[in-house]
């Protein structure tokens, strides 16, 4: 995720808005990853937590980055 944040924070200056809600979405996937660091989670467990939270939010942003950068 580190290459597309990147990224999204290089287009700041073309398209804010865009940008910002992608670094948004990026930012609550680096807290999922936090809270399994500081909760020293078995791999299992940080697979489980992976799956419950963070495979919404890329569903979510591919479908997102699809409608808005496709049409």
């Amino acid at each position: 995720m580190a290459h597309a944040r990147r990224k999204f924070i290089e287009s700041r200056l073309n398209d804010e808005d865009r940008s910002d809600y992608a670094l948004a979405q990026i930012q609550q996937l680096y807290a999922i990853e936090r809270k399994a660091a500081d909760e020293e989670l078995s791999e299992a467990e940080v697979l489980a937590l992976r799956q419950r939270e963070a495979l919404p939010i890329l569903e979510s942003l591919g479908k997102w980055m699809k409608q808005s950068f496709m049409d």
